[in-house]
């Protein structure tokens, strides 16, 4: 973020877990910053180590926010950092208490597949649909990944056999550790192969 704002760029951060939050320093070098509070968040957890409690704030339902920041700075080139949390394992138990997801549709693998349908649905498709309404689709690059993968388990796991023996970013299981990556942008090399061993900083450069 510092280095497109000193290249002249309007940045905002939208975040939807407070690990990212200004408190540990992500936002740093962002014009404007969203990140989860008691009361955007729709659950909490401590954890403890040795005498330090941390408490972490889990989801945040940016998208409007941003759909809004976005056409507000639409008239400048901007610069945006977002991270979607409702697709993380038990992101399903509040789409489906707030009855935002189907019951019993796509619900393998803890509703991953409809965590996935409901974030192209209402992240990407609207985030798409601004940039076209306000005329900057073409010149928009667009970067999009995940900061860990899921270690898939059985089909339909209890939550504590899933929790404990197929936890999200605790193995080196390719599962785990190999993400998604998908550019659009006029100066993205189409159809590209890098053989080298790549991580999540090579993004920047």
């Amino acid at each position: 973020a510092e280095m497109m704002k000193d290249q002249g760029y309007s940045t905002a951060g939208f975040v939807g877990i407070n690990f990212l939050g200004s408190t540990h320093g992500f936002a740093k070098g962002f014009d404007y910053y969203n990140e989860p509070t008691t009361e955007s968040s729709w659950n909490s957890k401590e954890y403890k180590k040795d005498d330090e409690t941390m408490q972490t704030l889990w989801g945040n339902w940016w998208i409007p926010d941003m759909l809004d920041w976005m056409k507000e700075h639409a008239d400048k080139p901007f610069f945006i950092w977002a991270h979607y949390f409702e697709v993380h394992f038990l992101s399903e138990k509040w789409l489906l208490y707030s009855g935002k997801m189907p019951k019993d549709e796509l619900s393998d693998w803890a509703y991953y597949d409809g965590k996935l349908k409901y974030m192209d649905e209402h992240f990407i498709q609207p985030m798409n649909q601004q940039l076209k309404n306000l005329g900057i689709w073409d010149n928009t690059a667009i970067a999009l990944t995940s900061d860990h993968g899921e270690t898939l388990g059985p089909d339909n796991p209890n939550w504590e056999d899933y929790f404990f023996n197929y936890p999200q970013h605790k193995t080196m299981l390719e599962d785990d550790i190999r993400v998604p990556l998908i550019f659009k942008g006029a100066d993205v090399p189409k159809g590209k192969r890098i053989e080298n061993t790549t991580a999540a900083v090579d993004l920047v450069p």
